[in-house]
């Protein structure tokens, strides 16, 4: 028995001397990395009230790793990986960023940037809506894929009335939440979490370490999301997303790190569960053998290829039309918006004084809107209002009338789609709703 205590005490030093070097190869490997080069340095929009840079510290897109910056972190250089993961630690309860990896995903990396490069070299030609463009653009290069997601979720956010009192169902968020499939048979090809990347940046290589508890993840959140500029990371909200002072980040995160934002402003969520059984034809279909995977594809080219390069507008750019631009771009649909109309009707009842009141505390000039807004209301407004009101509040204020004279046209629900509080219609309009849920 003291031989064998003896071999077993020299075999866990042997092992413990492997791992011990195996990290602090990964630490001096660390320095070689060009870390500032995951730190974005793009512009405000053409056109922006406010000038310079986007912020550096909110809101990154995703950064393709290089096959030599995978092999200094000892990822395998065939795997998917990302530096700017956003990901919420709760003992020290902050955001930090990180490297991450997709065991599960496997592509082509030398093709893969080089088609990354072709894209970044166009984008400072990107503005408002880019979606046509995007359908010629090349983007990860898939070799090989393994399926194992649980589920996909469309979830609305709710602000609470004490945050911003009135608008409780004018300002909501939309995300898609991937949830992964976990425990031993997946383990193997669950996302990981590989090095602290924040804590890299800040020069703390000692604490850049992921511990093993903390490296799996299950779930990822896409989202668009509103970027202020650098100078300015508070601008208000309003009335600068009816123009186009803000960039749009299309993000891919940690959905848990969203929570803890929203929970601390008295915020809720409402899970729409989707049902994906009926989609037979889709994007990736050879690739991905599953929607909700090639959902996600779809998510990592537009976060990579569009980044923070388009131009935010909550009529055209906003939180919930650029989600169904991807469902609608992967699942292949053509909306029959006619579900819509009851939601809109509905809402201009209910909830049009307070959009109102909303846009005329903006007091947003006509030519500070995007030109194809402008054309929209200039065609489609109804005249008989004072003349010093412009013509977004006299199109708004035009529709209860509508309602009650013949009803919304086919523009005017076309146009008001891409609003949150019509996410259940744009579902149902696509046969994708199931159900909902209120979640914490």
């Amino acid at each position: 028995m003291k031989c064998i205590h003896a071999v077993l005490c020299v075999f866990t030093a042997i092992l413990l001397t492997h791992i011990t070097d195996i990290h602090a190869q990964t630490n001096a490997n660390l320095s070689s990395i060009s870390w500032s080069r995951f730190i974005p340095q793009d512009k405000v929009p053409v056109g922006s009230s406010f000038t310079g840079l986007l912020t550096k510290n909110e809101k990154r897109t995703l950064v393709v790793l290089t096959e030599e910056e995978k092999i200094k972190l000892n990822i395998n250089k065939d795997v998917l990986a990302y530096a700017n993961f956003a990901k919420y630690h709760e003992t020290d309860k902050k955001v930090y960023y990180y490297v991450i990896e997709f065991p599960g995903i496997k592509i082509n990396t030398p093709k893969t940037l080089e088609n990354m490069a072709k894209i970044v070299a166009t984008r400072s030609k990107f503005g408002i809506d880019t979606a046509a463009k995007l359908k010629t653009m090349p983007s990860l290069v898939v070799t090989n894929i393994i399926q194992n997601i649980k589920d996909v979720n469309f979830v609305k956010e709710h602000w609470s009335e004490g945050a911003r009192p009135g608008t409780t169902e004018v300002e909501v968020h939309s995300m898609l939440r991937f949830i992964f499939q976990s425990g031993p048979s997946f383990s193997s090809v669950m996302p990981r979490l590989v090095i602290n990347q924040t804590k890299i940046e800040a020069g703390n290589f000692a604490a850049a370490n992921v511990p093993l508890d903390e490296q799996k993840q299950t779930n990822l959140i896409i989202s668009g999301e509103a970027v202020r500029p650098d100078n300015d990371p508070n601008a208000s909200f309003m009335p600068s997303a009816f123009k186009v002072d803000f960039a749009i980040a299309h993000l891919i995160y940690n959905y848990e790190t969203r929570q803890v934002s929203t929970a601390a402003e008295g915020g809720t969520y409402e899970v729409l569960q989707l049902n994906f059984s009926k989609v037979k034809n889709y994007k990736y279909k050879e690739i991905s053998g599953s929607p909700m995977l090639a959902l996600l594809l779809e998510g990592f080219h537009r976060n990579l290829a569009l980044a923070r390069a388009e131009t935010y507008n909550i009529f055209i750019k906003n939180c919930t039309n650029v989600l169904f631009e991807i469902i609608d771009d992967v699942l292949k649909f053509t909306p029959n918006y006619q579900h819509l109309k009851d939601d809109i009707n509905l809402f201009i009842e209910k909830d049009m004084p307070v959009l109102v009141d909303h846009i005329e505390s903006t007091g947003v000039k006509d030519d500070a809107l995007p030109k194809e807004v402008q054309e929209f209301l200039k065609a489609n407004t109804v005249s008989g209002t004072a003349n010093n009101e412009t013509l977004l509040l006299k199109y708004v204020q035009s529709l209860p009338k509508k309602l009650e004279t013949t009803s919304i046209t086919d523009k005017d629900v076309k146009f008001l789609a891409p609003w949150p509080p019509f996410v259940e219609g744009q579902l149902k309009s696509r046969n994708l709703f199931i159900g909902k849920y209120l979640e914490d």
